[in-house]
């Protein structure tokens, strides 16, 4: 697989909301879609013109998981009036697509990809979008110029996305469309970079601690500083300097923030776990909060009427109107296709059973990326990388299964574990 390929694709799918006819609910016609056929196109040439055998296992586990995750929640069509075929549709091939690209990475001969070659560009790649993303910031909540006036992914977009402001500040948003999805991204980054430092690779992946605290101070979407902070918390198992890291980078970044008057997602965390944990007045959390909060009591309530086979992928908005939030502090719509939160969406979409078929996905990555018997110190990197990834995949909210975010997560972790089982190979030959 082609490293320059791979970083055109990858290209391709930072861009879900744009399509080729301006049309962004078709899947077909969506960029990041495109993308996806033409890697899952490539997949399948090289695996049928190398005459690669395919492994069992893994041709069992996936068909599998397309047959119960997705195709199980077909058969709500005999159960409910409502259920909506062409919306079950489109993300059924979606995510059949992001099962096949991870299946057919797995059985790609990858000897040659260089791994590392491909963590370094990523990282640049990353580091220049958070760059474009503070001058976003300087440019919007300190110069202060018109909204207009600045560049973003899509301009057909730019009411639905970095308008969206708290405590008047404007989020950055970089190149994507809303601030959670750059800091998907960014995540895929820091992970990267982190690990750099801790095996002394940093020079080879171009990682420096001014690079690194540059990409930290972007990632400023209020939920995912959540996860960060719980990556930080995982790393201690890796690091020996992370508590330099924290005591010395992220008070330096408080203090540079507040000097800046940037401290509104911060401030948004102090005010929902005084909330959560010492008030309990559920009224006063913030918009944004109370509406994930009451999607995710609806999507529970939802999944617990639709136990077994849920409502069917990208169904959950045909329910989800009948169901309220008892009290009056929830005061949204509670139409919405999305819980915001991957393992409840998964629920109440296709019920307990696809919901135990994704999670034998993640233990058989997380048993396969098991680094106890690899002496390797390259393997053990991209293992520990993709590991780390995984929980990063696993702790972010709001994004479905199928979206091209996900997807680069996937990658990254199938070909990590590609490389893991080629080296257990090796080794059994010796």
């Amino acid at each position: 697989m082609s490293i320059k390929f791979l970083g055109i694709i990858y290209i391709f799918l930072l861009f879900p909301t744009l399509s080729l006819l301006n049309i962004g609910n078709f899947p077909l016609l969506r960029v990041d879609f495109v993308g996806q056929i033409l890697l899952l196109g490539y997949m399948i040439f090289t695996v049928s013109t190398n005459n690669i055998k395919i492994k069992k296992i893994e041709l069992l586990l996936f068909g599998l998981l397309i047959f119960i995750y997705s195709y199980g929640s077909l058969l709500n069509i005999l159960y409910f009036d409502s259920f909506d075929g062409s919306n079950f549709f489109k993300m059924f091939i979606q995510s059949s697509f992001v099962f096949l690209i991870c299946f057919f990475i797995l059985n790609l001969d990858l000897k040659k990809f260089n791994l590392m070659k491909f963590y370094k560009y990523l990282f640049n790649f990353g580091f220049i979008l958070a760059i474009y993303s503070l001058y976003q910031v300087i440019s919007l909540n300190i110069v202060e110029l018109p909204f207009e006036s600045i560049h973003f992914n899509n301009p057909h977009f730019q009411e639905y996305s970095v308008q969206a402001s708290f405590a008047g500040y404007t989020r950055p948003t970089s190149i994507f469309m809303e601030p959670t999805h750059f800091a998907f991204f960014l995540q895929i980054i820091i992970i990267i970079g982190l690990f750099a430092l801790k095996y002394n690779y940093q020079k080879i992946i171009n990682v420096n601690f001014v690079k690194l605290s540059v990409v930290v101070i972007a990632f400023l979407s209020t939920i995912s500083l959540f996860n960060f902070l719980s990556l930080l918390v995982v790393t201690f198992i890796y690091f020996k300097f992370v508590r330099i890291f924290i005591f010395t980078l992220i008070p330096l970044i408080g203090v540079s923030l507040n000097y800046l008057d940037l401290l509104g997602p911060f401030i948004r965390i102090t005010d929902l776990l005084h909330v959560l944990f010492i008030s309990g007045n559920l009224s006063m959390v913030d918009s944004s909060f109370m509406m994930r909060i009451g999607k995710i009591i609806i999507g529970l309530q939802v999944w617990m009427d639709h136990f077994w086979i849920g409502t069917g992928l990208n169904n959950l908005g045909t329910f989800s109107s009948e169901y309220n939030v008892s009290g009056n502090w929830f005061r949204y719509d509670t139409d919405f296709t999305f819980t915001n939160v991957f393992y409840i969406q998964s629920l109440a979409e296709t019920g307990i059973l696809g919901t135990i078929m994704i999670t034998l996905l993640f233990v058989y990555m997380f048993t396969q990326l098991k680094y106890l018997n690899i002496n390797s110190i390259e393997i053990r990197f991209y293992a520990q990388i993709s590991i780390a990834l995984l929980i990063g995949f696993l702790v972010n909210q709001d994004l479905p299964l199928s979206s091209s975010y996900r997807l680069f997560y996937f990658i990254l972790i199938f070909i990590a574990i590609n490389k893991v089982k080629e080296y257990r190979r090796s080794k059994i030959e010796q």
